[in-house]
């Protein structure tokens, strides 16, 4: 009834007729009656069956919605609207693409809104894929545990500061890192228990791990890691004929990253060089402009050649001039490209000085590789730390700043990130399944940090997110498993 009313109301929640905009439409309206028909049969096996996982998910999803109630009175006045999710709200209002920040996001505020016909449809969605990810991965650990009460200390997880804070904000990191988790909590939950990789668990895992590689540039590594932590969370897969089983994964994997592409690049992917470049923008601004502020060397004449380049886009004169007014503001984003008046593109540059800038830029990185390292780190620093303890403001406001500047650091979970890669290196040698596990885990995470370090064009704490949260969601599960003895030793 729900799916059929949609149908219906559609009409009025987007600007756009249904009719004039079918090639996102369609996808959209089936994957949001996946979703609902989904959600249906969970709520009918939740409250028809007592004994199922399905109602301890829910039990555990409401008892962690009820606190989350005071978070959202508090939070949604001030809306998700802003910078980025502005604009991808305004193109999903049309049904039309925004293939800059990857067609999924878009898809998922148009979806979000066919079932919800408002602008907080995709804030809404969000706090429930949060909500049924804490319910799922309490109820599948007290399972384990054999109910165990325990298993409730991994709400812990799920009240960390920068998670309240970003419930509910529809940005697609925040709703990244619910799925990042989750698929990498049903591979290792799987293999505790000794699930089998059935037909109907590979192709959503499958799926998942295809949208997890695409969605954010830096999941691309997914593309290899995924395979491999499949391949070892289900023993089946390779004790069997182990090389036809292995090669069926593989292709069947390739083959969902071709068709999750497939709106983003169309059936024959071209020009892909032309389009990476063009989005790399803001991290070329951003990366020249911020080395200018840490020893770049522009009497050297290969630099001067390289920044002759880059003036036919960016005006070098502009790009020193900002440095001397706002200092490491400038890792904040790249400024360069909008900071009212310190823009430094040039008007009429065409598309042969974008060439020239780009070159510029990368022969500019290459001959200076300290500075750019130096420029790197900054920019971490400067999101790592983005809070410091007040003083001065009263006992409150003392401990409520404490608090942000012990939660938001990132410096702690990659210390504890460095610290599990190397001890899970050195446990390779008792050949457990566990230590694969966790050396493969922590690739991720260290490949996922390195691709942000690098590429990130702007210093923002959610850019990390996926790692800060992965590190200590594990960090609390590992801990409670090893307090009741519960980790296997081979």
């Amino acid at each position: 009834m729900w799916t059929a009313a949609s149908l219906i109301y559609d009409r009025r929640t987007f600007e756009t007729d249904p009719l004039e905009a079918l090639h996102n439409y369609i996808p959209c309206k089936i994957l949001m009656f996946i979703a609902v028909f989904a959600f249906a049969g969970f709520l009918m096996k939740a409250v028809l069956d007592r004994a199922s996982l399905s109602r301890r998910v829910l039990i555990f999803a409401i008892l962690y919605f009820v606190p989350m109630i005071l978070v959202l009175v508090y939070k949604i006045p001030e809306g998700f609207l802003s910078n980025d999710e502005s604009l991808i709200f305004a193109e999903a209002s049309r049904l039309a693409d925004y293939t800059w920040f990857y067609y999924i996001t878009t898809w998922y505020y148009i979806v979000s809104m066919m079932l919800f016909p408002s602008w907080t449809g995709p804030i809404i969605i969000k706090v429930i894929i949060q909500c049924l990810t804490a319910g799922y991965a309490l109820a599948r650990l007290q399972r384990f545990m054999e109910g165990s009460r325990k298993a409730l200390l991994l709400y812990a997880a799920f009240i960390l500061p920068p998670i309240l804070a970003y419930t509910t904000s529809a940005h697609r990191i925040p709703i990244y890192i619910f799925l990042y988790v989750l698929f990498m909590y049903v591979l290792f939950m799987d293999r505790l228990e000794n699930a089998p990789l059935t037909w109907l668990k590979a192709l959503p895992m499958l799926f998942l791990m295809a949208v997890l590689t695409q969605w954010r540039t830096e999941g691309i590594y997914l593309a290899v890691f995924g395979p491999a932590l499949m391949i070892v969370c289900y023993p089946g897969v390779y004790r069997e004929n182990r090389v036809r089983n292995i090669v069926r994964l593989l292709a069947l994997s390739f083959l969902i990253q071709y068709i999750v592409a497939i709106p983003q690049y169309g059936l024959i992917p071209s020009r892909m060089e032309d389009k990476a470049a063009n989005r790399m923008l803001p991290f070329y601004a951003y990366t020249v402009t911020n080395m200018y502020r840490n020893g770049l060397d522009t009497d050297d004449p290969a630099n001067i050649s390289s920044l002759d380049k880059i003036d036919r886009y960016l005006n070098v004169d502009t790009i020193a001039a900002i440095n001397d007014h706002l200092g490491d503001i400038n890792y904040e984003d790249a400024l360069i490209l909008y900071y009212q008046g310190y823009d430094g593109r040039r008007t009429d540059a065409d598309d042969g000085d974008y060439t020239a800038f780009v070159e510029g830029s990368k022969e500019l990185m290459q001959h200076n590789p300290d500075v750019l390292m130096r420029t790197k780190w900054g920019s971490f620093d400067y999101a790592a730390t983005v809070y410091d303890p007040v003083l001065g403001f009263g006992l409150l406001s003392f401990v409520i700043s404490l608090v942000k500047t012990v939660a938001y650091n990132l410096y702690a979970p990659m210390i504890l990130l460095i610290a599990f890669f190397v001890y899970s290196l050195v446990k390779l040698k008792e050949r457990a399944w566990t230590s694969v596990f966790y050396v493969l885990l922590s690739l991720c995470l260290l490949s996922h940090f390195a691709i942000v370090f690098i590429l990130a064009p702007a210093s923002y704490f959610k850019y990390y997110f996926p790692v800060y949260y992965t590190t200590y969601f594990f960090a609390i599960l590992l801990t409670i498993l090893r307090s009741e003895r519960k980790l296997p030793v081979k």
